[in-house]
């Protein structure tokens, strides 16, 4: 449910279901967090997300996985954050995709921001070919 609604772009509905899993004492996997973290996404909230991706590693011990990363570099290239994004990208432990590279080519585009879209492309361009 937390999925659909996240994907519905109903971010809200999606991350008081998510609490109130919590008050019930239902443990999140893997798969709830990229659903929390994509409602997030699509509706702002940087400071949530942030707080979910560092409480599925300390408090449930998730393993933070490329998927839960992606929704994070979306989320700030989406708040204008593209330092932060591309950082990120470039620093995460796990092997970039596409959708990372393709989440902030969207947002260089949208803030015509010209140098860094073109190293994203590039590297959108490059991970295709492999």
């Amino acid at each position: 449910m937390i999925g659909a609604y996240a994907q519905s772009g109903q971010g809200k509905e999606a991350l008081q279901l998510f609490r109130q899993m919590q008050e019930e004492k239902i443990k999140p996997n893997e798969s709830t967090f990229v659903s929390v973290l994509f409602a997030c996404s699509h509706t702002g909230l940087l400071d949530e997300g942030y707080k979910h991706l560092v409480s599925m590693y300390h408090d449930y011990g998730i393993k933070v996985e490329v998927d839960h990363y992606n929704c994070m570099i979306d989320l700030l290239a989406r708040v204008g954050r593209l330092d932060e994004a591309e950082n990120m990208i470039n620093t995460m432990p796990c092997e970039s995709t596409d959708v990372s590279w393709m989440a902030l080519l969207s947002a260089c585009r949208d803030q015509g921001d010209l140098e860094r879209g073109e190293r994203a492309a590039d590297r959108v361009s490059s991970l295709e070919k492999i």
